[in-house]
């Protein structure tokens, strides 16, 4: 039955209803058997990807430092490097160098698993964060949306990724990283 509320909760995800996926995961987490264990670190990181768009910093962090443990004792690694991606969310508002520090291990840890889907959604993340410079920012961009365009797979639009990167920008308040990011947007 725990495999019933995590697809419902996947669902209600997808249309992007977080108060009904976060019920569903928290009916998932309270149906686990001991065989099942091994669902928990996916359980509590969904359930803090939905705390995030709900605007409850406090219990996204929470919920994503029990997957993070979770992760650790049960030593999947994709779901490690996942976890990774989900705390530098959470540092981005107030601590971009511990921000960074947990994006840039996402995403070394995902390359060295070769593990290019999710090193594609943490290139994106990394990339709209603010806590990377312009360049480094548009390359993260650049190799995650080529990776979504050979695997046919929709990503957002081109307009949006120069709205990132004006964003970024503006966020950094340099007058020659907004030159430079005219010059990226121009080629």
């Amino acid at each position: 039955m725990s495999m019933y509320w995590q697809w419902m909760g996947l669902s209600h995800y997808a249309e992007s209803d977080f108060s009904r996926a976060l019920e569903c995961f928290s009916k998932s987490k309270s149906e686990l058997q001991s065989t099942e264990s091994d669902l928990l670190p996916g359980i509590y990181r969904r359930q803090a990807e939905c705390y995030w768009h709900l605007g409850q910093r406090d219990k996204a962090e929470e919920q994503a430092r029990r997957s993070f443990e979770s992760a650790l004792l049960s030593r999947e690694r994709i779901e490690i490097a996942v976890c990774y991606r989900l705390l530098a969310k959470v540092a981005s508002c107030d601590n971009k160098k511990q921000s960074r520090q947990l994006f840039d291990q996402s995403i070394e840890l995902l390359t060295e698993m070769d593990s290019r889907y999710e090193l594609a959604h943490t290139q994106r993340f990394a990339a709209q964060s603010g806590v990377y410079s312009v360049e480094e920012s548009a390359k993260y961009l650049d190799e995650s949306n080529n990776y979504f365009d050979s695997e046919l797979i929709p990503r957002l639009t081109d307009s949006h990724t120069n709205e990132t990167l004006v964003h970024i920008a503006i966020l950094q308040s340099d007058e020659s990283k907004r030159k430079k990011i005219a010059e990226i947007l121009q080629s």
